[in-house]
């Protein structure tokens, strides 16, 4: 039997329910974080914590006695699920609230974790090509109404590939569906800029720490002429990205 933590309590993954007002329901009113367990252990958890708190006050939802409980929380979900090597992944409604988009912020936010075992990649590579038409929302924030992502999710499968690369409207390269983006020339790596309003991943954080890294705003013409490309987020580590059409 595996457990989740719902709100306030820890029951069966198969008998948790959520309040048909909850505004994360509802309209997709919060966010989520994705983190990697390793010989039982969250890692880099203390990283993952503070984009969780700059998410939320990013969406002002107010979470101190939320934050207190987390860790907790999620020690007690790997014991109890007995996950050695996987992935948790935190959720945050706002709460229920009002029925319009104007949220009630007197509303008590909604927490909700769940624990995943570690799948075995099939390949140490990937296949991109450029979404056609795909803009990322550009607010730094995985939130719950992640319609953006999951429409370029239908694509990358439309176009037989395993992710598409996003732009922005000024047809600056920003990020894949679930992952940062680098390139090397000439020995220098590049990314796109957070000021793009990318995801801040974590691993991409790390990779940083490990290599030099040029951020910057570039456009697709630098991907088509480079030496290397690589794409990163929690599940998959550090990969190779191989691009299949540069399309766009």
């Amino acid at each position: 039997m595996t457990l989740v933590f719902v709100k306030d309590a820890f029951v069966p993954e198969e008998q948790a329910t959520l309040d048909i007002n909850e505004r994360g329901c509802r309209l997709g009113d919060g966010m989520f974080e994705t983190m990697r367990i390793t010989n039982g252990e969250v890692q880099c958890i203390e990283v993952h914590f503070k984009r969780i708190i700059k998410g939320l006050d990013r969406l002002l939802i107010k979470h101190q006695y939320l934050m207190d409980a987390l860790p907790e929380v999620i020690q007690a979900l790997i014991d109890e699920n007995k996950v050695t090597d996987g992935f948790v992944r935190v959720g945050v409604s706002r709460g229920i609230g009002s029925v319009g988009w104007l949220p009630t912020m007197d509303g008590e936010p909604t927490l909700i974790v769940q624990t995943f075992l570690q799948k075995e990649l099939s390949s140490r590579s990937i296949n991109l090509a450029f979404s056609d038409n795909i803009h990322v929302p550009g607010i730094g924030v995985k939130t719950l109404g992640a319609y953006t992502y999951i429409q370029a999710s239908m694509e990358a499968a439309s176009k037989n590939v395993d992710d598409v690369i996003m732009c922005n409207e000024d047809g600056y390269v920003c990020e894949t569906s679930c992952a940062n983006i680098f390139w090397q020339k000439h020995g220098v790596w590049y990314t796109p800029s957070l000021e793009l309003g990318i995801i801040d991943g974590v691993t991409r954080r790390v990779f940083m720490q490990q290599e030099f890294v040029v951020e910057g705003f570039y456009t697709n013409e630098a991907l088509q002429h480079a030496d290397a490309i690589c794409v990163s987020n929690v599940r998959l580590g550090v990969v190779e990205g191989v691009i299949r059409s540069f399309a766009s």
